[in-house]
């Protein structure tokens, strides 16, 4: 199975919102390099090409209330996108880690480590 980032979108022909995300999606596409490859599925190809960009990548990406859905998948994890439908905000989520965002860990002061007891 492949390691890869894959960006993607399900789409319907005829779907307002889908018509509304061309422009911003192509821009995406046009302007996103290395190592993101970048998906479209329209519904009537949905059944056939879903299936196997899942069993590829390990993921079980799904339609989530309607079209466009827009996902990442990385590392098996799929992420759904909520944000705005710009080219900008769409290339700043691909390019962000799947699986939640990290935080900086607390580093410990000399003070802590001084009364930190040990069990």
């Amino acid at each position: 199975m492949s390691q890869e980032v894959v960006v993607g979108k399900l789409y319907m022909n005829g779907c307002g919102h889908c018509e509304s995300l061309k422009e911003p999606w192509s821009e995406m596409e046009s302007k996103i390099g290395g190592k993101i490859k970048v998906e479209k599925i329209e519904s009537a190809e949905m059944e056939d090409r879903l299936v196997k960009l899942n069993k590829k990548h390990g993921s079980n990406v799904a339609v989530q209330g309607g079209y466009p859905t827009i996902f990442k998948i990385k590392n098996k994890k799929v992420e759904y996108y909520n944000g705005e439908r710009t080219s900008d905000a769409l290339i700043k989520w691909a390019k962000e880690s799947t699986g939640g965002k990290r935080t900086k860990r607390n580093k410990r002061t000399k003070r802590n480590k001084k009364t930190r007891t040990r069990s």
